[in-house]
């Protein structure tokens, strides 16, 4: 009787750390399911999905300066005219336009490559006229391109 009680206790002691291990076994499989599944890189998704240098290409323009008359109306303006091309180059023009003459270039500014640092958003300019720049890229869609150069912010519009 004594050793068959004995018997009952060891086959259940058998048991409850069977039970123990598989249970034991089961968290750590959830913790670690868990664990794999909570960390994906939405950072790294936005970045492949940035359509900064597709939205880039063409010529952006920004108003410099504009004068008017007594009425109010637009007589001559300065404007800065920056064209990005799919080969990584770029080239930077300031055009002085009067009504009734047509538009001319007043001073080619900048003309180099660039690159575009998807992380930090920023727009490297390499000048091969005057100092090369970083333009953080604050917005871009398909008429409007802002960044700040370090000073401004420099708002452009697609040209037409």
């Amino acid at each position: 009787m004594f050793e068959e009680l004995i018997n009952r206790l060891n086959n259940l002691k058998t048991r409850f750390m069977r039970t123990k291990f598989n249970l034991l076994a089961t968290l750590l499989m959830v913790v670690l399911c868990v664990s794999f599944t909570s960390c994906s890189d939405d950072e790294k998704d936005e970045i492949q999905d940035d359509k900064t240098l597709a939205l880039l290409i063409g010529s952006w323009e920004y108003e410099l300066s504009s004068f008017t008359d007594e009425e109010g109306n637009v007589v001559s303006r300065q404007m800065e005219i920056v064209t990005f091309n799919s080969d990584m180059s770029w080239t930077g023009v300031d055009y002085y336009i009067e009504v009734g003459y047509p538009d001319k270039e007043t001073e080619k500014w900048g003309e180099g490559t660039y690159s575009y640092n998807k992380t930090t958003k920023e727009l490297t300019l390499n000048n091969n006229i005057f100092e090369s720049g970083i333009m953080k890229i604050l917005k871009i869609t398909e008429n409007e391109l802002s960044w700040f150069d370090g000073e401004d912010i420099m708002n452009y519009t697609r040209k037409k």
